[in-house]
């Protein structure tokens, strides 16, 4: 979950609705602001994007996450990305694809206001004073932690899918209203930000694969201000167990990159021993790294292809991304 598929979302609305803490609705958190909107067709609407820092031998235009929600048409028929979206290319010289976990890889772990709402949803949507108590959260996915949750409570999530969504949605909206535009960008880990450019420099895809809910972990990209790396993802809400949602990412990177992927040539990238087991299952290789609750002798046991203490060498980690 917070330690640690589809396309990010985002919800942009024109005014704040009134809301209470039992029936809390989403309102917009501005995320990047862009210049000189395209206008196209309606019928043929897709974000506009700008050039890379340096030029790539293969540049693929896609809509940024969730292009439905994140365009809106004009009197004229004309279509434009919604207010406070990114819009950009994305470029691959490489048949490489880069899975980065979020909590405790790009961010901070131990996020507050994510255990908040998932209590409070939990409350509002059973009625039990459910709590995550003690539960291990590091590399768990959200939809398990809530059937764990609920179990402790004498309660089968199994029997009731419909209510477990339900409490996905209005966590992802509790989140929302309690962190504002900019609160994580001192979470972000150091560095995160210069591998992530470099990355991007160098033409390898990068999508996030997070054991949060979807609109927890949007949100907390955009909070971060890291969402612009991340055109798509895989996400706790959506998968069972973590092989599942490796491949949800990797399926995502090619729908977004146009361009299979496969999983051989997926690089994980996470601070748990769940991250590396996964990425094992999967067939996929695997760069461990010391910033959660793990050590690096913890990582190690598990067998990954490389460990680090943090991401701050850039260019070791890349090397070990791209050495097949």
């Amino acid at each position: 979950m917070w330690s640690s598929g589809t396309s990010m979302s985002s919800a942009v609305t024109s005014s704040t609705p009134r809301t209470t803490w039992a029936n809390i609705v989403t309102w917009a958190i501005p995320v990047n602001h862009h210049s000189a909107l395209e206008r196209r067709p309606a019928s043929q609407c897709a974000l506009s994007a700008h050039t890379p820092a340096m030029p790539l031998p293969r540049t693929v235009t896609h809509d940024h996450a969730s292009c439905a929600s994140s365009r809106v048409t004009a009197g004229d028929g004309s279509c434009r990305p919604r207010a406070g979206r990114m819009s950009h290319a994305v470029a691959t010289n490489f048949e490489i694809v880069a899975l980065f976990d979020l909590d405790g890889t790009l961010l901070r772990a131990g996020d507050p206001i994510h255990r908040a709402a998932f209590e409070h949803a939990l409350r509002v949507v059973f009625g039990t004073a459910a709590s995550l108590g003690d539960l291990e959260l590091a590399g768990q996915l959200d939809l398990a932690i809530a059937a764990r949750a609920l179990a402790r409570q004498g309660l089968d999530a199994s029997r009731d899918d419909l209510r477990v969504r339900e409490v996905m949605t209005i966590m992802g909206r509790y989140y929302r209203l309690r962190v504002g535009a900019g609160e994580r960008e001192n979470w972000v880990l150091d560095g995160v930000v210069d591998l992530l450019r470099k990355l991007r420099a160098a033409g390898v895809a990068t999508v996030v694969a997070s054991g949060s809910a979807r609109e927890v972990a949007a949100a907390k990209l955009a909070s971060a201000g890291l969402s612009d790396y991340f055109p798509a993802g895989a996400f706790g809400d959506e998968a069972e167990d973590r092989p599942t949602l490796l491949r949800h990412a990797v399926s995502a990177a090619g729908k977004v990159y146009r361009r299979g992927f496969a999983l051989a040539n997926a690089v994980v990238l996470g601070d748990t021993p769940a991250d590396v087991l996964a990425a094992r299952a999967i067939g996929a290789r695997v760069v461990a790294v010391a910033t959660g609750r793990f050590s690096s002798d913890d990582l190690d046991e598990q067998g990954p292809d490389a460990s680090f203490p943090d991401l701050g060498n850039a260019d070791a980690v890349i090397k070990a991304i791209l050495r097949g």
